[in-house]
């Protein structure tokens, strides 16, 4: 299913796209207990970064465009 719909999103003029593989709930636990998330890593607009290391307005960033479902 992801491979059609990045084959739709290219054909409809998309230009990137990054998929990520985490589970939302874990980025939540992660904010609120990061001591046990340290290797934790996420893509961030171009290279991978620890999440429980970025600012809280860019982990709620990430955790905002996470759950899209096709």
């Amino acid at each position: 299913m992801t491979l059609n719909f990045v084959e739709y999103f290219f054909t409809r003029g998309g230009h990137h796209v990054q998929i990520n593989c985490q589970d939302k709930e874990v980025l939540h636990r992660s904010e609120k207990h990061p001591e046990k998330y340290r290797g934790l890593m996420v893509r961030v607009a171009g290279y991978v970064a620890y999440f429980v290391e970025l600012s809280e307005e860019l982990q709620d960033q990430i955790i905002g465009r996470t759950s899209h479902y096709a």
